[in-house]
């Protein structure tokens, strides 16, 4: 009875391909001295048995005229390691023709036909089936001669790792493969494709693997509720192009590393990879995905060989839990090694018990590694649940740089030896976020919509932007959703059933100058009208953006040097003109002359006299025909914040005096 915790289905595979592929993967490592094809191959299943394999064949038919060899009734059987049993797998054919070795013991085939084959394990638990494999043009590389260091598992490993850099193969096909598995009394697993195709196998590059249809099926238990739950992974097809295993290894074998160091250089491991037609189910919930696609993958070295590491990690699973600092050391140079140019899942479709309907047309990112995020990217977004809608026609976010590999080492140490850790070290940065055509509407009440967002940061000083840029289109929420119930019923006597908002801020720090400008901020409302100004500050050291807690210090040397404020009429006077008429029961002109009467006294404090009368007449403009007034300083000199904020404490009414303000009015 097997009692031992189920084997992994990735192990299971491991086993049933190392089976399947001994013929391309492990050369015979007798000495090559003129053998016959029949040779070669009785000396190739005595390398299988070498590997603790247990082989046995039926006859073996060698044809010397037509260059060609059969094993019949070939039985494989692996040893039991742990909880995985032994598996035996049986072929009724292996056929080779044009079958060579060189004197260097690499064996060479113009084909290589094995037939479909089938196994179990000893326990009955699992089962394999495989439609066989034809390959052509096939080398196989020389068996290592190595003893097997069970302190140093992936060291061995590798040894054969690169003997596989010497295979060949113009093709190989393999039929229809299937595995189930039942690991445990009422659990099961079955996998199973509908072929793989290998094109150009050579010099450790394939120039192109593609894999018909897919399946994996499990039944397994809620630890929860202790039902069973059914699990369905279907993929049409897959390809994968341009995969250069030699740049694998270049990062994992120490040899690679030159006076130990890593080289730097950049490695492409896969040109591209692609999957179609994939679906998954989990119980009630599934989803499906119309098209899922990777671009250039590539990797480098670590600074220092890993390959110790790795044996570590293998030997005891638990090796980076005793030793944390070793562990964020190596998971930040995995983070370096590798990047990604692009990713994307198209055509998204989710279905729970929960959601009515969500579908996403693409989700996508580009320039991933651990230096930064080129992009993040969701198209298309149409999801319902419980009378809850939310459209989103475009959502991104890029141009993200991470902190450097020393400030997050500098900061893990200073956070595990009690040192002080400056948070803004570890703050990745942000270069943008855009969103476009946004629909939110809650369950049972009105719309909520937004044209554009678009939101661009640059400039950065640690995790301060000095230049931000902002621009706000059509954000329309329904006047229902303002709360205060006076003001709501105001924009409606006004006739705003909804708010129509944009605007747009552009501000920039120029380091050389140590000017902050505020080029424009405009908040506008569709119908109404809209509020704009302009500011330029000076004397504002880095050291504000650096230190911000420090701030305040600097408050005392900060000056103004200009400023500017202002309104755009779009109707919102007219309204709002008739609005109080009608409340205070008199005419649009009486209110205006009112308006008007105490002007004079309202801006008494204006003393230069030409600029009192260019103040007046603007205001009387624009309060006869509202179209725009603007209210700007014409400060000669730069002054002192401190100094306005005094006065305007002390004294607010001379503050329009002290700043020299001007007004225009419908320009």
């Amino acid at each position: 009875m097997f009692h031992s915790p189920p084997p992994s289905k990735p192990a299971v595979l491991r086993r049933a391909g190392a089976i399947l592929l001994a013929a391309l993967a492990v050369g015979s490592s007798r000495p090559a001295a003129a053998e016959t094809a029949d040779d070669i191959v009785r000396s190739w299943l005595e390398t299988l048995r070498a590997t603790g394999l247990t082989v046995e064949t039926g006859a073996i038919t060698y044809q010397p005229g037509a260059d060609t060899v059969e094993v019949r009734d070939l039985k494989v059987t692996t040893r039991s390691i742990g909880a995985l049993p032994a598996l035996v797998q049986r072929t009724p054919s292996v056929f080779f023709a044009g079958l060579a070795k060189s004197p260097d013991g690499v064996i060479s085939a113009k084909s290589i036909v094995i037939a479909a084959s089938a196994g179990q394990s000893e326990d009955g638990r699992i089962s394999i089936a495989i439609g066989g494999l034809d390959a052509a043009d096939v080398v196989m590389p020389k068996s290592p001669d190595v003893s097997y260091d069970p302190n140093r598992p992936f060291s061995a490993q590798l040894i054969y790792l690169r003997a596989l850099l010497g295979a060949r193969a113009s093709t190989a096909r393999i039929g229809r493969f299937d595995i189930a598995m039942t690991p445990k009394e009422g659990q099961s697993v079955s996998v199973s494709y509908d072929g793989l195709t290998l094109v150009g196998l050579a010099d450790g590059k394939i120039e192109r693997v593609t894999s018909g249809a897919g399946r994996i099926t499990s039944t397994l238990r809620d630890p929860k509720a202790g039902a069973p739950v059914d699990f369905d992974i279907r993929i049409g097809s897959a390809q994968i192009s341009g995969y250069d295993f030699g740049a694998y290894l270049h990062i994992v074998d120490d040899a690679a590393y030159v006076n130990g160091r890593g080289d730097g250089v950049w490695r492409q491991l896969q040109a591209s990879a692609s999957a179609e037609g994939i679906s998954v189910s989990a119980g009630p919930a599934e989803f499906s995905i119309a098209k899922a696609e990777i671009g250039s993958f590539e990797l480098r070295q670590f600074d220092t060989p890993i390959s110790g590491i790795l044996d570590q990690i293998m030997v005891d699973p638990k090796y980076f839990e005793k030793d944390p600092a070793s562990a964020m050391k190596f998971g930040l140079g995995y983070l370096g090694a590798f990047r990604i140019k692009s990713y994307s899942l198209e055509g998204w479709n989710i279905k729970a018990q929960e959601l009515d309907r969500f579908r996403m047309g693409r989700l996508a990112f580009k320039d991933f590694s651990g230096a930064g995020l080129g992009e993040f990217s969701l198209e298309g977004l149409d999801a319902a649940g419980k009378g809850n809608i939310i459209r989103v026609g475009r959502f991104s976010f890029g141009d993200l740089v991470f902190p450097s590999r020393a400030a997050f080492e500098e900061a893990f140490l200073a956070a595990t030896t009690g040192g002080q850790v400056d948070p803004q070290s570890v703050i990745p940065t942000l270069g943008f976020i855009k969103l476009d055509n946004v629909e939110v509407s809650p369950a049972r009440k009105e719309r909520i919509a937004l044209g554009s967002y678009a939101l661009d940061l640059a400039g950065y000083v640690k995790a301060i932007p000095t230049s931000v840029r902002m621009t706000l289109k059509n954000l329309s929420v329904p006047a229902s959703y303002v709360e205060d119930r006076k003001g709501r019923e105001a924009l409606l006597a006004f006739g705003y059933d909804r708010i129509d908002l944009s605007g747009e801020i552009d501000a920039r720090w120029d380091e050389a100058s140590t000017d902050l400008t505020l080029n424009t901020a405009r908040l506008s409302m569709a119908g109404a009208g809209s509020l704009f100004a302009t500011l330029a500050l000076g004397n504002l050291p880095r050291a504000v953006f650096e230190d911000p807690k420090a701030a305040q210090q600097y408050l005392v040397g900060l000056l103004l040097k200009s400023v500017s404020f202002g309104y755009t009429d779009d109707s919102l006077a007219d309204r709002g003109l008739k609005f109080a008429a009608v409340k205070m029961k008199q005419s649009p002109d009486v209110l205006r002359n009112q308006a008007l009467a105490g002007l004079q006294f309202v801006l008494a404090e204006v003393r230069d006299p030409e600029r009192n009368r260019r103040m007046v007449d603007a205001v009387t403009a624009f309060v006869r025909n509202p179209k725009s007034l603007t209210i700007s300083s014409k400060l000669t000199a730069a002054l002192p914040i401190v100094q306005i904020i005094g006065t305007a404490q002390a004294r607010p009414q001379s503050l329009p005096d002290l700043l020299m303000l001007d007004a225009e009015a419908n320009q």
